[in-house]
């Protein structure tokens, strides 16, 4: 009877489990360019304040920033600024930093089994570098009907409650007793775990565009006109002398020849001999574009048989009550801008030859302290002691022939 048992029974059987884990990282790496822009726009007139300044979140080269460069232009101009000059600083900040996110894992668990008859040694334990549900098993009588475990197909049942060994460390040698078979459930434990790490760089800029204007320079007022010339050889023919006015003083939409129309002057000459001596003097009202002509014979009051050269000066001021009757002599005639001046000159020509006649432009000088009041107060005594000083005799509109003895 026991040996029938024994041959239906079978062998002894004893269960020993080993595992093992393991973990592969997938990385998949990226890269990410981010610009980060501060752009501010100043405008100034010279070293004044700002009358333009605003920040915007783009760069220098976006066609807002030129349209906002062009309207800051626009609006510094009403400031009176003239000329501009552009300066840029720009500070450049860069950062780089990774961001590493786990975006999946999968974990796949293999088994497979080993079946060695005692008696034997074999190794047992964790086979990963990491702890692992091992657990090893000895000993128990089998079921009488046994069978595979219906959850991995491998492990046979038992009747009495398996003794765990614990988890040895991998290679730990496990004695199979005679006669006994014993089941090795192998346990591999794989983790794919997938990454992806971001390299983020970003580029701050940040630019200060300063738009500079050079202020238009304060208007001075003209000064007063003041020309001086000379002419000589009065004996061997007339010198002729031509004024106009530029229209410094303004000008009106009627036309005229006196000193009452609008923008007139009063062109005081005053005739020297080359002694400082005041030969003569006169007034002559010239208008804006005007043209008007003196000559040295008639208006300078001198003998043709007076051959000495002359220096001539002319000196504009303002008409007073529409009239320059007596202003070469007044003291208190206000400056005027806008007089311009020619005057022909007899030069001495070949024997046999006529004598050439030069024209040049009378050149402007400046008028020194106490000058006005010295041309005035020795005008003056002329008029108080002769007569027929105050208005030119002969300036009256034409131009003239450089060739001729007098103005037509």
């Amino acid at each position: 009877k026991l040996l029938s048992m024994l041959l239906f029974t079978g062998p002894l059987l004893a269960q020993t489990s080993t595992s093992s884990y393991s973990q592969t990282v997938h990385v998949s790496r990226s890269e990410q360019q981010v610009e980060i822009h501060s752009t501010r726009i100043v405008g100034r007139v010279g070293d004044g304040p700002n009358v333009y300044d605003k920040t915007f979140n783009l760069p220098l080269g976006a066609p807002e920033i030129q349209a906002t460069l062009a309207g800051a232009k626009t609006q510094m101009k009403s400031t009176e600024a003239l000329t501009f000059q552009d300066t840029v600083n720009t500070l450049t900040d860069v950062s780089s930093r990774v961001i590493t996110e786990q975006t999946n894992a999968i974990r796949t668990i293999g088994r497979t089994r080993r079946e060695t008859m005692g008696p034997a040694t074999i190794n047992v334990g964790a086979l990963g570098s990491e702890a692992s549900p091992c657990v090893g098993y000895t000993g128990g009588l089998p079921v009488t009907n046994g069978g595979l475990s219906p959850d991995d197909g491998f492990l046979f049942k038992f009747t009495m409650p398996l003794v765990p060994n614990g988890c040895p460390i991998e290679g730990t040698p496990f004695a199979v007793p005679a006669g006994v078979l014993n089941v090795d459930t192998l346990i591999h434990i794989h983790t794919d775990v997938y990454q992806t790490s971001t390299t983020v760089r970003t580029t701050r800029s940040s630019s200060t565009y300063e738009l500079i204007g050079t202020p238009v320079p304060a208007a001075s007022p003209d000064a007063p006109s003041l020309l001086v010339r000379y002419v000589r050889n009065i004996d061997r023919g007339d010198s002729l002398i031509y004024l106009t006015n530029s229209g410094a003083r303004g000008a009106g939409l009627a036309a005229g020849n006196t000193a009452n129309t609008t923008g007139a002057i009063c062109a005081n000459v005053y005739a020297f001999s080359p002694d400082n001596e005041l030969v003569s003097c006169c007034s002559c009202p010239v208008t804006p574009n005007g043209l008007k002509c003196l000559s040295a014979l008639r208006d300078f009051l001198i003998s043709p048989a007076n051959s000495a050269p002359l220096v001539v000066k002319l000196y504009a001021t303002t008409p007073k009550n529409g009239s320059c009757n007596g202003s070469a002599a007044d003291n208190f005639a206000n400056g005027a801008p806008g007089l311009h001046a020619w005057g022909t000159s007899i030069q001495i020509g070949a024997a046999g030859k006529p004598d050439p006649v030069t024209d040049g432009q009378f050149l402007p000088a400046t008028i020194g302290p106490g000058e006005r009041e010295r041309l005035a107060s020795r005008c003056a005594m002329l008029y108080a002691n002769g007569s027929g000083f105050g208005i030119c005799s002969s300036c009256r509109t034409g131009s003239g022939n450089f060739a001729s003895s007098s103005c037509p």
